[in-house]
């Protein structure tokens, strides 16, 4: 049967070819959208070791100093130009109202950059002073000790197997720093992490960073790779000045899980726009950070990026869908007289339609053939970027879609696979149509 196709397919060469042209060019195109798809579901399943359902940020105003609705709670003598001292009283004052709010599992102070899922970033080099040679790039998370940024965020450690909170760890000092699984890996690969020191700058060794725990990596988006971190703590507040409260700290916050989202945000935004009216501060609105990183996904361009090449991989499967399938309609119509000789000399309805199937998955093979060749050469001169590296926080673990043989035929299975199951959908309803014909009428044409 196979020397038969093989026939078949060289004396109708021409009539094939365009078909081999379309099929080498739709191979080629999935191929790219399937390699982008590929790595960034890939990317997806790695586990982000923390947890955005039921967490809030929660978004503070500060008034001028001379603003007449600058106000403080009663027994409290207003403070016309407020100081640092005043801020810091005002503000732990809301953290408590906020932490004893119903429903409030856990309360957070970080710096902007140390959120989740808003975008914001701010790196720094850490070397080891065990090996000098030894240097990673790293997320800085910058948290307030005396709330509870891990709980809020659900980190982990152990691969996930233990959750962690702040007090899990002996924050005596602003040199105290805890570190992402990877970054010890890479920077402390022998013995244990805790109590080694890092520095971010070789030419000032003289106050390194000391080491006192160790957490599971993150993700700065789902859909990239866990990135190296260190969580900076921040011991005095009270010490900034007023540029400090404006602009940075970020209050999160994580909700019961018993309370619907939606009823929970209502009723914290009610209230605290009364409760939280304190000093030079406001309340202006409480925001989930599901939205927040649906927004950033959006800002960033991700969510029509990935819309377009799903749109562009459905029209091309349309498109070949059609091709194929007018393609032998055509093919089995000018085959009709063929058809019925075969069934006139015993042939059955399934061995013609075999022999259709088989000569539409030869044209696939050699088209593969080809579109292989030419992938191999652009993915080798660097063409095909791995989606999800060169965000400045992703650490240097070599994942499987980085070893581009592997990916390349994965990806590339893939791609044959989906066309198959299109070819041979297309082809058989004329492969059907041809097997049911009568000897006698394919062969009234002869």
């Amino acid at each position: 049967m196979i020397k038969s196709v093989f026939t078949q397919l060289w004396n109708r060469r021409r009539a094939n070819f365009s078909v081999f042209l379309e099929l080498l060019f739709v191979f080629c195109l999935l191929w790219y959208i399937t390699d982008y798809l590929f790595v960034y579901a890939y990317n997806l399943s790695l586990p982000n070791h923390r947890d955005l359902k039921h967490t809030w940020q929660i978004n503070l105003g500060l008034l001028p100093s001379d603003d007449p609705a600058v106000a403080k709670p009663s027994g409290v003598e207003k403070t016309s130009d407020p100081t640092p001292q005043a801020l810091y009283d005002d503000y732990h004052r809301i953290l408590r109202i906020i932490r004893d709010y119903p429903g409030v599992e856990a309360v957070s102070v970080s710096t902007n950059q140390s959120i989740p899922a808003t975008g914001s970033y701010r790196g720094r080099n850490l070397y080891s002073l065990d090996d000098t040679t030894r240097r990673i790039q790293v997320q800085q998370m910058e948290i307030y000790t005396s709330t509870d940024y891990f709980s809020v965020f659900r980190h982990t450690r152990k691969d996930g197997a233990e959750a962690v909170r702040m007090s899990d760890f002996e924050w005596t000092g602003s040199r105290q720093v805890v570190i992402s699984r990877s970054a010890a890996d890479k920077l402390l690969p022998d013995g244990s992490p805790t109590g080694r020191k890092l520095v971010n700058n070789l030419n000032d060794t003289s106050d390194p960073m000391t080491v006192i725990g160790v957490i599971d990596d993150t993700k700065r988006f789902d859909y990239l790779r866990p990135r190296h971190a260190v969580y900076i703590p921040i011991t005095d507040m009270d010490k900034w000045d007023m540029n400090f409260w404006a602009n940075y700290p970020a209050i999160s916050i994580r909700s019961a899980a018993s309370l619907p989202d939606a009823i929970f945000a209502d009723a914290f935004g009610n209230d605290m726009a009364k409760l939280l009216r304190t000093g030079n501060f406001f309340f202006k609105s409480i925001v989930s950070f599901r939205k927040i990183s649906e927004d950033t996904a959006s800002n960033l361009g991700m969510d029509s990026d990935l819309n377009i090449r799903i749109s562009l991989m459905l029209f091309f499967l349309l498109n070949i869908l059609l091709c194929v399938l007018g393609t032998f309609w055509y093919m089995v119509n000018l085959r009709r007289s063929e058809t019925g000789l075969r069934k006139a000399m015993g042939a059955s309805s399934s061995s013609i339609s075999r022999m259709l199937f088989a000569e539409g998955l030869c044209l696939l093979t050699a088209a593969a053939t080809v579109a292989m060749l030419l992938e191999a050469n652009c993915m080798y001169a660097g063409l095909i970027d791995t989606f999800g590296k060169g965000w400045g926080s992703e650490n240097d673990t070599v994942y499987p879609v980085d070893r581009l043989a592997l990916r390349f035929l994965i990806t590339n299975f893939i791609t044959l696979i989906i066309l198959s199951v299109i070819i041979l959908t297309a082809i058989w309803l004329p492969a059907r149509r041809a097997s049911a014909l009568h000897p006698a009428e394919a062969l009234r044409d002869e």
